[in-house]
């Protein structure tokens, strides 16, 4: 119905994707919205050992609310995870990884 509010949940696997990531290259890992989401939440889990520096892509402060969060979840794999609102329509967002 139109109108209506959704909540959908994707999960996304790209074979050979962070190959140039645990290889020692920054990697984006970006999305592109249309329209854009009132909210987004994007977590990427790291391969066991690793830990990353993080910045954000396509957001910018003042314009949309935004933060960048790591954990260590059960396994003991860090997740890196993107909290944003507002996300202007047919903007890349996401965030850019570089392992430490």
């Amino acid at each position: 119905m139109r109108g209506t509010e959704i909540h959908l949940e994707a999960e996304f696997t790209w074979p050979a994707k962070c190959l140039p990531f645990v290889q020692g290259a920054p990697e984006e890992f970006v999305k592109k919205f249309i329209p854009g989401p009132e909210h987004l939440e994007y977590t990427v889990i790291l391969p066991p050992g690793c830990s990353s520096y993080c910045d954000s892509v396509g957001l910018k402060s003042g314009t949309e609310r935004y933060s960048i969060q790591r954990r260590t979840n059960s396994s003991g794999r860090e997740e890196i995870s993107l909290m944003a609102d507002g996300v202007t329509t047919g903007t890349r967002v996401g965030m850019k990884l570089d392992i430490k």
